[in-house]
């Protein structure tokens, strides 16, 4: 108790010593966002970054490391933090310490003992350093470790006791360490992980922390003494996809790529199991890649009397090569210039090697197809790298597991096809085990539940004030709308007679116009002129002369002097008597008229 009681002093007294008043540095996309320990944002930079990968921090100097994946000068940066992050305009240097890797940088860590900075590569199955200040240019960095059959990932230091920490995401996912030269190397935990992202060296509490994504979209945070031991949970929950870890002011911080956002939770006592839940600190609009706290130099010096294990220096790699290096330098007889190798050829002339593709450097010594493909075989095909996954192996580089985040639930399997196979757990169904049936049952009777209260509510009120609802049928319901289909076709019908009736009413009224046009067409009309030299045919008297309108002939009133026929061209029956017939009385009438030469019909 009182041992914690100092540290919180001491810890506390180094805040204020270091006044920056942020405890937590969370690296969102181009910029790196200051946070005090509740989550309030102290300050923010953006000065030459465009996607901050990874975070280191030196707290003597104030000067933050990051990893940039965009740029092209190189792969790791430093800055100075100012001290005053409140000031609108901020002097930032940026400059490059890391020269531009082949393979991107995962974790970073830094030694404040030695000034020895670490970072992890991930598919490239190595850990790496630089001295930091020995140069002004960037440096390529050595190999510290060489890990084939791992992915390291997380990276962190135990600056007392000079440990170097990482997690490994490769086929059997693992906690590890080493001495800081790389030596002893252990591995401290390996059962019940699945991917563990990040790791951190709490050196309050002696202990190591890391999250863990898991299958199903669960996810961990654990911990551990610093042998891998007394391991607990310290927080399990769903829905969350943890990518970065910070321990900071008694608190343990981790990002989230599903929410977008920084979750705190406090730390508990070795011996305690926490009931508490995680608070947000802060939310962003894109996924936070990296964090790291301010105190971990202060906590350094304050603790670290005396330091368990010695300072150790790390002794660079030689320029002269030995005999047991694969590839030596061999100088050809009599001559000073070197063999080419793998097949090179010397260009006398030019004075360098000309390399076969697949192969570069000035004495073709570089396998460009080394490591390269994470799990999988590499061909140079037209001056180009591809990989040919193993089974169970995905992306460009194979560096995908198809496995991972395949299953909702269950446990994953490779096919003979090289495709991923679902085993589900008991009582869940489909490809990826995603349909729960006991969840499924659940939603079904409560969605059973609210439809009967639904409907009842429907039938008791105005139907006006309550709008149907697609997923509920209720009986109502369903006559309500067939009346309504019913309701629809009639008056469709109706409307359709309408409008024949209409059509028809029209047709007859232009019907009846044609026949009363029809029947005003003008008539042909025969007019008979008698002239005075002519004897009349008639027995009228010599008058001047008269015009007959053989229409009205039978009426012989329209002229003035009446038209007769003589007796004897009236025809005779055979009795002698005239004929009756009037018809034929016309006929000889009018056939015996004589007409005049400009008779008009």
């Amino acid at each position: 108790m009182k041992a914690g009681l100092i540290l919180n002093v001491l810890f506390f007294s180094s805040g204020f010593l270091y006044a920056n008043a942020w405890d937590i540095a969370v690296a969102v996309g181009d910029q790196v966002e200051f946070l005090n320990a509740t989550g309030g944002v102290v300050g923010e930079l953006s000065e030459g970054m465009s996607e901050v990968r990874a975070l280191a921090y030196n707290a003597d100097l104030r000067t933050l490391y990051f990893s940039d994946e965009e740029r092209s000068d190189g792969s790791i940066f430093q800055l100075t933090v100012p001290k005053n992050m409140s000031a609108k305009l901020q002097n930032v240097t940026v400059s490059t310490v890391v020269s531009k890797q082949v393979h991107s940088v995962k974790g970073v860590a830094y030694d404040d003992r030695t000034g020895i900075l670490y970072w992890s590569n991930g598919p490239g199955h190595s850990i790496l350093w630089i001295q930091i200040g020995s140069t002004d240019e960037p440096q390529a960095g050595q190999p510290l470790l060489k890990v084939e059959d791992q992915i390291p990932m997380g990276i962190a230091i135990d600056n007392c006791k000079r440990y170097l920490y990482w997690t490994n995401c490769g086929k059997t996912a693992s906690i590890e360490r080493s001495l800081l030269d790389g030596s002893n190397r252990q591995t401290l935990t390996s059962e019940d992980l699945a991917l563990p992202y990040a790791v951190v060296v709490d050196q309050t509490t002696d202990r190591i922390y890391w999250v863990d994504e898991r299958p199903g979209a669960e996810f961990r945070i654990e911990s551990a003494d610093l042998h891998g031991k007394d391991r607990r949970v310290l927080f399990s929950g769903s829905d969350h996809q943890p990518f970065a870890l910070a321990v900071s002011a008694g608190q343990v911080f981790w990002a989230d790529h599903i929410h977008t956002s920084v979750w705190r939770l406090p730390l508990d006592s070795p011996h305690s199991t926490s009931t508490k839940l995680p608070v947000r600190a802060a939310a962003y609009h894109s996924s936070p890649k990296a964090l790291v706290s301010a105190y971990s130099g202060v906590w350094t010096r304050e603790r670290c009397n005396p330091v368990v294990q010695p300072v150790i220096k790390i002794i660079p790699a030689t320029v002269t090569k030995t005999t047991t290096d694969p590839n030596p330098v061999v100088l050809r007889e009599n001559t000073s210039h070197p063999i080419c190798l793998n097949k090179g050829l010397w260009i006398r002339d030019e004075g360098y090697c000309n390399c076969l593709p697949g192969y570069s450097g000035a004495l073709c010594e570089v396998d460009e197809c080394l490591d390269y493909c994470v799990q999988g075989v590499c061909h140079i095909t037209n001056e180009e790298r591809e990989c040919v996954c193993t089974d169970g192996y995905s992306g460009p580089r194979c560096e995908v597991p198809v496995c991972h985040n395949y299953c909702v639930t269950g446990t994953c399997s490779v096919d003979l096809r090289g495709q991923p196979q679902c085993h589900c757990k008991e009582g869940y169904s489909g490809d990826r085990c995603e349909v729960n049936f006991t969840q499924q049952q659940e939603t079904d009777d409560s969605l059973q539940e609210v439809c009967l209260a639904f409907c009842k509510l429907w039938t008791q009120s105005s139907k006006e004030n309550i709008q149907p609802f697609d997923v509920c049928s209720c009986p109502e319901m369903e006559l309500i709308s067939a009346q309504m289909t019913w309701d629809w076709y009639r008056d469709h019908v109706l409307l359709g007679l309408l409008a024949v009736c209409i059509g028809l009413s029209v047709l007859v009224v232009v019907l009846a116009k044609k026949v009363l046009v029809l029947r005003r067409r003008p008539r042909v009309k025969k007019r008979i002129i008698v002239n005075k030299s002519v004897t009349p045919l008639t027995s009228r008297p010599s008058e001047p002369q008269c015009e007959i309108t053989i229409e009205n002939c039978c009426n012989m009133n329209i002229c003035e002097t009446p038209c007769f026929e003589p007796d004897f061209r009236q025809p005779q029956t055979p009795h002698g008597k005239p004929s009756q017939n009037s018809k034929e009385e016309k006929k000889t009438l009018l056939g015996n008229m004589e007409l005049p030469p400009d008779d008009l019909y």
